[in-house]
């Protein structure tokens, strides 16, 4: 059905593609996160002539270094790509003692405090990260990017509740910032508010309508709602301004998966791929692309890839689970559910996938109806808006329980709200064995 097509050439490729810097494979510096020394460092471009042209100041404190030359590197992030020298930026193993010599000398210098963060955050230490922007906002409690920097950190450690905080306040002291209202639109999409996602994705497009994150994150909402041709639209306004954007072709090519039209989906994700070969998310989205088509050997390999670039990634547990759910290898699912929930115990995503195998594993032994009903209710309470999701895995464990009045009324509840899961169809199949007080074995 496939032959000939992009498709074919994504069920036979390995797991990765070579990088753009893989002709410099024993660098340093290619490839990693470098942190600036200082504001308004300038950075320039070199003209075919071999000669440069000064481009611009940097503005961001962290770049990712694309290419070396002698004492230069590429740097890129963001849509800002130029040279500059290596002396005007530290590697993060080195940043950490850079910055603490510069707080020494000035202990009120609460850049330095934010550029010795970001050292940390690259070097795995989380903790230690929060507490400079912990100091970094005692001294400049009205600076609202440090403010968003921390909420930034505190998403990244699965602190929703403080990022949004961070977020609101923020916000509060700078209305001006499309990245901080984007920001704040992923908070409210993580705790499935998706109204209020859509509401701060609109405003951080009105005030930047280049910012593609936010076209992106607002298609992906609108994706998870079922309202495909509006995502469509904002993927492929954010691919218009930038058509090498891998983010928002790997998750233009997850809803193509979702919609079935799966060589769309392979030419999107396999583009994303070769373009950034180092996106843990992209090899999760390959994965599920292939976990559809029962490419079980391959998609285990993406998944896998998934975790090693990125080991805390929580999905690509859940997403693996789901696969071993599929093989009937429950033990397997288990396991990975599990992993995500100590790696992230409050996780809606997973609280969920566990439950519903809790409630519907064909395998007497895996069932555990009390322990899903707490899971999917644990998983709703969190949750900040309708989800038609949660509510119909709340349904099935309830008539695991035997409690079908009530599994009646949760799936009505779920059919009625989006996203729903399932299919109309499907979820109505569903309420019919509930009536007939038959509890869900898939």
């Amino acid at each position: 059905m496939f032959a000939g097509s992009i498709l074919s050439l994504l069920l036979t490729a390995g797991p990765g593609y070579p990088a753009p810097w893989r002709d410099q494979p024993h660098s340093e510096w290619v490839g990693r996160t470098v942190i600036m020394k200082a504001t308004g460092t300038r950075f320039f471009r070199v003209n075919p002539d071999g000669s440069t042209t000064e481009a611009g100041v940097l503005t961001r404190t962290d770049y990712q270094v694309v290419r070396e030359h002698d004492d230069r590197v590429l740097i890129k992030q963001d849509g800002t790509e130029g040279w500059i020298n290596k002396a005007d930026v530290a590697l993060p193993e080195d940043g950490v003692a850079h910055f603490s010599k510069l707080i020494e000398m000035n202990p009120n210098d609460s850049a330095q405090f934010a550029r010795r963060s970001k050292s940390n955050e690259l070097k795995g230490d989380l903790d230690a990260a929060l507490k400079d922007y912990d100091e970094a906002i005692r001294i400049s409690p009205a600076s609202s990017s440090w403010w968003n920097n921390r909420a930034n950190l505190y998403q990244k450690s699965k602190n929703y509740e403080r990022a949004l905080e961070d977020y609101n306040k923020s916000i509060e002291l700078n209305t001006g910032s499309a990245i901080v209202w984007g920001n704040r639109g992923n908070a409210h999409s993580y705790f499935r508010d998706y109204e209020k996602a859509i509401a701060d994705y609109n405003e951080a497009t009105r005030l930047n309508p280049q910012y593609t994150n936010s076209f992106v994150n607002r298609a992906n909402v609108h994706r998870e709602m079922g309202e495909y041709a509006k995502a469509e639209a904002d993927y492929d306004a954010a691919l218009k301004i930038d058509p090498t954007f891998a983010f928002a072709l790997g998750q233009r090519g997850e809803m193509w998966r979702i919609r079935r039209e799966y060589d769309k989906a392979a030419a999107d994700i396999t583009a994303a791929i070769r373009i950034d070969p180092r996106s843990a998310q992209s090899f999760l989205l390959r994965g599920n692309l292939r976990r559809s088509l029962k490419q079980y050997n391959l998609a285990r390999d993406d998944y896998d890839h998934a975790i090693w670039l990125e080991p805390r990634l929580t999905a690509a547990f859940v997403e693996r689970g789901r696969m071993y759910r599929e093989q009937k290898q429950y033990d397997k699912t288990l396991a990975d559910y599990d992993v995500a929930l100590k790696q992230e115990p409050l996780s809606i995503m997973a609280r969920l996938a566990k439950a519903e195998l809790l409630a519907t594993c064909p395998e007497d032994r895996i069932r555990d109806g009390a322990k899903a009903v707490e899971l999917a209710k644990a998983a709703i309470e969190r949750s900040r808006g309708p989800d038609g999701k949660a509510l119909a895995v709340l349904a099935a464990a309830l008539a695991e329980k035997g409690e079908f009045d009530e599994a009646i009324i949760q799936q009505q509840r779920a059919l009625e709200s989006k996203p729903y899961l399932a299919d109309t169809a499907s979820g109505k199949e569903r309420l019919e064995s509930f009536k007939a007080k038959r509890p869900i074995r898939e």
